[in-house]
């Protein structure tokens, strides 16, 4: 089956009411030691995720399948015309390169484990309450692609606004940082039997959080 057609099936997943009986029925069958090709057929978007023909499912499929589990669950609690309503929004509108539903398929496979992937799942969730863009959604998912998960759970407990860059490097190449402006003085050394003629301050590079950043951490931190 084609990769539009499974996006598509995801897509209509999302947005049906019964979201939840889906949802705990992908986690209990990446649980699940055995299962059947039948019982596959039962389950929305699995059969077309993961194809029919097998009697049991693979490791591979079981993670996915997992992580797929744990990011919709973040959004059961979302109106299902909400939901819809907010995928049709995005399909519509030019500035969305990927329909929503592939997105996703890209974003969970992306994610290292069911709690990165339970990360995501929270981020959409904000999207479709419309706390944060579509543009941001992405960017920030990106973010949690990039980073350890241990190093997200680290930003998301900080408080401070501004980071050394060498304690930030881990951030760096995600929209959780900027680069502050180097605000370097220098001025005549006082110290005249010094060998140093000039002295230089204010010369330490620091980044900040931004704005995007401020939010991830009330998301995740919620």
């Amino acid at each position: 089956m084609g990769k539009d057609k499974i996006s598509d099936q995801l897509e209509s997943a999302i947005a049906n009411h019964s979201l939840q009986d889906s949802t705990s029925a992908l986690i209990e069958v990446a649980l699940d030691s055995v299962m059947e090709d039948g019982m596959l057929r039962d389950i929305p978007i699995l059969g077309s995720l993961i194809g029919f023909g097998r009697a049991a499912v693979s490791i591979r499929d079981r993670m996915f399948i997992n992580k797929l589990g744990y990011f919709l669950k973040e959004i059961e609690s979302v109106p299902s015309e909400q939901r819809r309503a907010m995928i049709e929004e995005i399909n519509a509108s030019e500035k969305a390169a990927v329909k929503v539903g592939e997105k996703i398929l890209y974003i969970v496979d992306r994610c290292q484990d069911h709690e990165s992937s339970r990360a995501a799942g929270r981020i959409f969730r904000a999207f479709l309450e419309k706390e944060i863009d579509y543009n941001e959604f992405v960017s920030m998912t990106f973010a949690v692609d990039r980073l350890l998960f241990s190093d997200l759970v680290r930003f998301i407990v900080e408080e401070r606004e501004w980071i050394p860059a060498w304690e930030a490097s881990v951030y760096f190449g995600t929209c959780l940082i900027a680069f502050n402006e180097l605000e370097t003085s220098v001025e005549d050394q006082w110290d005249r039997d010094s060998d140093k003629p000039y002295v230089v301050t204010n010369n330490d590079l620091t980044v900040s959080v931004t704005e995007a950043g401020r939010k991830l951490r009330k998301i995740l931190s919620a």
